[in-house]
């Protein structure tokens, strides 16, 4: 696996070209925002997320550990499951980020 997607840039990159105002399932571990990132950015099939984990293909199963910010990206209020809103989270944590960073 590219590091590279385990980045938040990548994600905030991907993020930008979904539609803005569809809606994921936060709670569906094989189509959450996540998993659908995952799919997307590289092709990987049968994608499982669990807490602060990421998996893919058929069993054995490896389990690759997400950055803490995906998760804070993915959820949020129910009624906030669009990819514009978890844009908007990707772009704050990044700009907290750099703030910390800076």
């Amino acid at each position: 696996m590219r590091r590279s997607l385990l980045s938040l840039d990548n994600l905030i990159a991907w993020l930008k070209n979904k539609e803005p105002k569809e809606r994921y399932d936060y709670m569906s571990c094989t189509n959450c925002l996540l998993a659908q990132y995952f799919t997307e950015a590289e092709g990987y099939e049968d994608v499982k997320i669990s807490t602060g984990a990421f998996a893919h293909g058929f069993a054995p199963i490896d389990w690759i550990e997400l950055p803490s910010e995906f998760h804070a990206v993915a959820f949020g209020p129910r009624r906030a499951w669009t990819f514009g809103a978890a844009l908007k989270r990707a772009r704050k944590i990044a700009l907290q980020k750099d703030a910390a960073n800076g």
